[in-house]
């Protein structure tokens, strides 16, 4: 078809006519348009540089009525000063002088600040280094100006300079006025012209823009103009001579340069200052015309190139326009797609037999999931790209979807490499007999919360056990405690009925006494693990815990694991003893775990040091110089770097669920904590680990417990003892009477509430346990105490979550104990309070 229209002469000539009258008309409409262009960009360039005086003028213009406005509050503030203080600054001259320098301070506009009186004399200056001289000692009188409203307004006038030699000066003034309304003087301040042509020059950055500053009669106080070397300020005197400078002025503004000029006007408040912004309309079309030149030959050159493409394209068939434009919009409408998914797609060819593919394209968000860009991955294999696909599994169902064409949805699937570690979610399908299509999604995230969701989980019926462990122990300890009084009780009493030089004998109660006080320790720890018991912080030798931990750790270690312990018996510290032994234990027993397999050695050390030469205490907030160091090693297994960053984490456990809780570490770190302490661990895998706490050193010394023949106290008063248990109220009753006290005792509190009642001065002290049925300690305590306000009481308890130490306290309780209490301890408490002591 092409041929035979190219034979056709009347075809031709048909063609050819139209492409002449439609170049022909396209080339007048880019004439006109050019015109139309050229006018427009004139208006528009008059307009933008009319717009950039007048925000030039508003800008500048408010930073110079911030500025007089500043000023003006200072002069104001000075004339109420001295208004007040007037009669006070005659006669104290250097305090009036020190005012008007403070005033100055900080306002680069204001040169000289003085005061007149009414004749316009000087009499108060802030410049104190020189005195005044006879050519500064008057102004020249002006008149304030008065305001509609009668009141005296700032006034602001030129006037010729002090000094031959001087440029004339700016200077403002605002009156004095006394509380009766009396004007005595004025505030004048002389303004700097200079730093006022500085804030001009620094507002135009446009060549061939003038600025001035002027009063409205005329008078120039201040101005610039911008050429294009730099700023040349505008000489003042050259612009206002003698009366008629206001007429000078003008005549500058209309005679020099232009004719034609862009001008704007604003006053400047609360002054009667004027500034003009103005710049001649050549200046400001100067380059537009050079520009006009430049792009308007690029423009109509444009014009006619496009119009000879036009002429071109013309010759192409309405066929191939169509099919180019159905082809456009399809490829539109799959790259709008592509790029726009959220989803990350990549396009993958097929190579050696489909056993391979390669990179054809992947979308923005494939290259942000996958943290590859196109360039990088282009044509390569992805193999290459993604080493980790084959153990993925995502490699074998590309070779699937190439042989079957069958799409495949794949579930969330863990990739790693050297690289990345992600969960990914793939849909893999075939594009044609060559390409396969892969959408994926990246679910770590999604992952990661899930994980989060099962941990937390784990965590908190972790925390569910741990509080019914702590629920069982606070149930038992009551029951538990009261049977160990009894049996230190009877101890006690059996040892100062044996002979003394008895040895058997008095040493297997002795033993039996130490099992007791072990035991009662014992329960104190559960306590204390369960968080249900109070510290008892003291001076304590390091040294004794450990040599007691390791003496009942030997019966339980495996004999592959050798213990060497090396101590300091004169460190000591200030801590709580129990938790001092839950320290000990806990990291002896996870150093045991580590050395089941293959055994070892476990070794423990006390030592002191000083604080300077450790260096992992480098920059530790340990107050003191002197340090107790405690370390605990063994030759196990070691941790990894990764392990040691979350061993003291609450529930981190690298043990077999159900052999550990992950809590031993963390309750350490905070026991350490808790004591002012640092802890330092340093493992190796396969090689063993050390943990290192530091405690400050406590100096006093420790003091000997005194013999209990010569040092438990006694005495002749009269005691009610209540107690529900028949063995602890027996026991109590026969120490308390050896030590030669008069005891009631009662089983039941309303029994002994009777006693009290019918005779409360019957009795010096009441003894009382805390949990008994039918009514609590607490509950007789306060009722004895409402009967007789000042009879001593000492509650006993052995667990009670009802009452604390503080409760006691608060409901006039003298005395509080924990079961079982040694009847030492028992005895020195009851003549602390007979004697009017509170050991509360």
């Amino acid at each position: 078809m092409k041929s035979k229209r190219q034979n056709d002469p009347e075809k031709l000539f048909r063609e050819e006519h139209f492409i002449l009258l439609t170049g022909g008309i396209f080339l007048a409409l880019i004439w006109i348009f050019s015109f139309l262009f050229i006018s427009s960009s004139y208006k528009n360039e008059i307009k933008s540089t009319q717009k950039q005086i007048q925000n030039l003028s508003r800008v500048l213009g408010g930073s110079l009525d911030s500025s007089f406005a500043n000023t003006e509050k200072v002069i104001k503030r000075l004339s109420n000063n001295f208004a007040r203080n007037w009669n006070r600054y005659l006669f104290e001259r250097y305090q009036a002088v020190n005012r008007l320098s403070a005033a100055v301070e900080g306002l680069p506009q204001l040169e000289k600040i003085v005061v007149l009186d009414n004749m316009g004399t000087v009499i108060f200056t802030n410049y104190t280094s020189r005195p005044l001289s006879k050519k500064y000692s008057r102004l020249p009188s002006f008149p304030l100006s008065v305001g509609p409203d009668k009141k005296q307004l700032l006034c602001f006038d030129i006037l010729p300079g002090q000094k031959p030699d001087m440029d004339q000066e700016g200077w403002i003034r605002y009156p004095i006025a006394l509380p009766g309304g009396m004007v005595v003087g004025s505030v004048a301040a002389r303004l700097s012209a200079q730093h006022y042509n500085t804030v001009l020059a620094g507002a135009g950055n446009t060549p061939g823009i003038e600025i001035f500053l002027h009063t409205v009669t005329g008078h120039l106080f201040a101005g610039v103009r911008r050429t294009s070397t730099p700023v040349v300020p505008v000489d003042s005197n050259a612009l206002t001579m003698g009366e008629d400078s206001f007429g000078t002025f003008l005549a500058y503004l209309k005679n020099n340069g232009d004719r034609e000029k862009i001008f704007h006007q604003r006053e400047i408040s609360p002054t009667c200052l004027k500034l003009t912004v103005w710049m001649p309309v050549g200046s400001a079309l100067k380059c537009w015309k050079e520009n006009l030149f430049h792009h308007g030959s690029i423009f109509v050159l444009l014009n006619l190139l496009l119009f000879l493409a036009f002429g071109r394209l013309w010759r192409a068939t309405k066929q191939q326009r169509m099919d180019k434009q159905r082809l456009f919009l399809s490829e539109k409408r799959f790259r709008g797609l592509f790029h726009n998914s959220i989803e990350g797609i990549a396009i993958y060819k097929a190579v050696d037999k489909g056993n391979d593919f390669v990179f054809i394209d992947i979308n923005p968000a494939g290259e942000k999931i996958s943290s590859v860009s196109v360039p990088e991955v282009m044509g390569r294999r992805i193999t290459a790209v993604f080493p980790g696909v084959r153990e993925m599994g995502l490699l074998e169902a590309l070779q699937r979807v190439y042989r079957t064409g069958n799409h495949e949805l794949l579930p969330a699937m863990h990739y790693e490499d050297d690289t990345r570690s992600q969960w990914m979610k793939n849909t893999v399908y075939s594009l044609s007999q060559t390409e396969v299509v892969v959408t994926f999604t990246d679910e770590t995230e999604l992952h990661r919360v899930e994980a989060q969701r099962h941990r937390l989980e784990s965590q908190l019926r972790q925390s569910q056990r741990m509080e019914a462990v702590g629920t069982l122990a606070g149930g038992i300890a009551h029951d538990f405690n009261n049977i160990l009084s009894s049996v230190l009780g009877y101890t006690e009493l059996a040892l100062y009925d044996v002979s003394q030089g008895d040895g058997p004998m008095e040493n297997y109660l002795t033993e039996i006494q130490t099992a007791g006080n072990r035991a009662r320790d014992l329960v104190r720890q559960i306590l204390t693990f369960a968080r249900q018991t109070d510290e008892d912080i003291g001076p304590l030798r390091p040294a004794r815990v450990v040599k007691e931990v390791l003496k009942l750790l030997r019966s339980s270690v495996p004999t592959t694991i050798e213990i060497r312990h090396t101590v300091d018996d004169t460190a000591m510290i200030l801590a709580d003893s129990t938790q001092i032994y839950q320290v000990i234990m806990n990291l002896c027993t996870n150093a045991t775990h580590a050395m089941d397999i293959r055994g070892g050695v476990l070794t423990v050390e006390v030592s002191q040091h000083r604080k300077d030469d450790i260096e992992e205490l480098n920059g530790v907030p340990i107050d003191t110089d002197n340090i107790v160091r405690l370390m605990v090693g063994d030759t196990g297994v070691g941790m990894s770097p990764d392990v040691q960053t979350a061993v003291f984490e609450p529930y981190f456990t690298t043990k077999k669920p159900g052999e550990g809780t992950g809590l031993g570490l963390a309750v350490v770190h905070g026991i350490v904590k808790k004591h002012g302490g640092h802890i330092h661990v340093e493992s190796k895998e396969n090689v063993g680990s050390r943990f290192y706490l530091f405690f400050p050193e406590k100096i006093e010394a420790v003091p000997e417990n005194p013999s209990p023949a010569f040092s438990i106290p006694g005495g002749t008063e009269r005691i009610l003892l209540v107690d529900d248990e028949p063995a602890i109220l027996s026991v109590n009753r026969e120490l308390l009477m050896k030590r030669g006290y008069s005891v009631k005792t009662s089983p039941c509190p309303d029994q002994a509430l009777g006693f009290f009642k019918s005779a409360p001065h019957s009795f010096d002290l009441v003894i009382t346990d805390m949990t008994m049925p039918g009514m609590t300690g607490d509950i007789l305590a306060r009722k004895m105490i409402e009967i007789r306000q000042d009879i001593p009481i000492i509650l006993c308890t052995g667990y009670s979550n009802k009452i604390t130490r503080e409760r006691a306290q608060k409901l006039g309780i003298k005395g509080f104990v924990h079961k079982p209490v040694g009847n030492l301890r028992l005895a020195r408490i009851i003549r602390t309070v007979l004697d009017g002591d509170s050991p509360i």
